[in-house]
């Protein structure tokens, strides 16, 4: 067998890196990984394994490649996008990765983004899609109870926007159970530059009553036309570098719905 190649960074989009050796164990074997039910494909060399892996969370899905070295290092990154994204609304699907009208983007980086809490990766780095590719990979190695995994220890890097030094999630809504109103935004300071924004919105009707979702916009960008429909998902994404042109301005997410719903809206922004 041949040894791993140098990785191409000019087909790189995003990278997550880490070194289990720096974390408990003084040796791994790479090929324990490859029972990871998220390995779709995989070459074995010398030094390591590489392949691609497909992770899936909520109403997101994110395929990428990896690679594990003896050495210690995962590493999982993306293409490199073209940008920006088309823009999408009301595309429709029992799940919206499903949809061959979802182009892939680097909005796949968002995990559960319909689902829950606040994100503010790098430098206050949490979690996301490779992370998680990191995470699932490692869990498979037979002393992964002797290492100290945590998500903070993962670096990332953009090769697209490279001067970039924060990429920031965030979400505003609720799931079923409860009437919501969407009425939260973002804002930036002064001298913040800003390479990628993207908004992304998401509604899911669930039943047959109470099931009212509401236009989902982020200022005057559509992103989900409101609808009532029982079991209906819909979702959309726009650029919206456009609309934020002023430092210190807060920018709002408009929309909301009824008990039986799930109602979203996130932002991925890659600044600095």
């Amino acid at each position: 067998m041949a040894t791993l190649p140098d990785l191409d960074t000019s087909q790189i989009g995003f990278i997550a890196y880490w070194n289990a050796l720096d974390h408990g164990v003084s040796e791994i074997d790479p090929t324990e990984v490859l029972t990871a039910t998220i390995v779709k494909t995989y070459e074995q060399y010398d030094n390591g394994v590489q392949g691609v892996a497909e992770y899936m969370a909520g109403g997101m899905k994110l395929e990428a490649y990896f690679r594990v070295k003896s050495d210690g290092w995962f590493v999982v990154w993306t293409p490199r996008y073209s940008v920006p994204e088309p823009d999408q609304k009301d595309v429709e699907g029992s799940k919206w990765y499903e949809s061959a009208t979802d182009p892939d983007g680097y909005y796949n980086l968002l995990i559960r983004w319909h689902c829950g809490d606040n994100r503010d990766i790098a430098p206050n780095i949490s979690t996301d899609c490779c992370e998680r590719i990191i995470y699932n990979l490692a869990s498979e190695l037979s002393n992964f109870g002797a290492i100290t995994y945590d998500s903070g220890d993962v670096g990332r890097f953009s090769y697209t926007f490279s001067q970039a030094t924060s990429l920031y999630f965030d979400k505003n809504g609720g799931a079923w159970g409860n009437s919501k109103t969407i009425n939260g935004g973002i804002s930036y300071t002064t001298g913040t530059e800003i390479y990628y924004a993207r908004a992304v919105g998401y509604g899911y009707s669930a039943d047959n009553l109470y099931n009212n979702v509401d236009d989902l916009m982020f200022e005057g960008a559509m992103l989900v036309t409101g609808f009532a429909s029982e079991g209906v998902i819909k979702a959309g994404s726009v650029d919206i570098s456009d609309i934020l042109t002023t430092p210190g301005t807060y920018y709002y997410n408009h929309g909301g719905g009824d008990v039986r719903t799930n109602v979203w809206i996130c932002h991925i922004i890659f600044w600095g």
